[in-house]
């Protein structure tokens, strides 16, 4: 329900003493006591006719319309295009909804044979002297994208998050 006084629709809360009234009620409110405050007003309905957001599109300002014969508020919303960052982001995080979060030993060894990178991490995790790594790296049949083990490989290869998620994904499509 949208407040309407003097012909001006307005986004305000209808007053709890109001609250429970029937729309019809609401439509004229020139029948309560003035001392109330909203004899000048109305709560209408409201119909929301806005066009529904594309990709990477968000709704802006508001328009607020009386049509006085069916005693409705007609809201538009203006579309706003995301910025350059946004939309950026916006693939980013569908693209990550996309990378597996865990593969098998097989499959990781195979993506970094793959990758030409296998023979280097082996060698990486034997100097290793975090002991936790080495037997991690050894021993687990499974490897998780955000496992310390992953993210020590990464950081010793110096690699990137979006090259670690490519190198899951490929890792994935690896059958035993």
């Amino acid at each position: 329900m949208i407040k309407v006084k003097n012909n001006i629709a307005a986004r305000e809360p209808l007053p709890k003493f109001l609250q429970g009234l029937k729309p019809e009620s609401l439509a004229d409110l020139s029948w309560t006591d003035p001392q109330l405050g909203v004899s000048e007003c109305a709560w209408w309905p409201e119909e929301d006719q806005s066009l529904a957001p594309g990709e990477y599109e968000r709704y802006g300002a508001e328009t607020l319309t009386l049509d006085t014969e069916r005693k409705v508020v007609v809201v538009t919303k203006a579309l706003e295009p995301f910025t350059a960052e946004e939309v950026a982001l916006a693939e980013r995080e569908e693209w990550l909804r996309t990378v597996p979060q865990s593969v098998s030993r097989f499959q990781a060894r195979g993506a970094l044979h793959l990758a030409g990178l296998l023979e280097t991490v082996e060698n990486a995790m034997a100097a290793n002297t975090d002991k936790m790594a080495q037997l991690a790296w050894e021993e687990a049949q499974e490897f998780k994208r955000e496992s310390p083990t992953i993210l020590s490989i990464t950081a010793a290869l110096g690699m990137t998050d979006e090259q670690l998620d490519n190198l899951f994904t490929i890792a994935a499509t690896i059958d035993a």
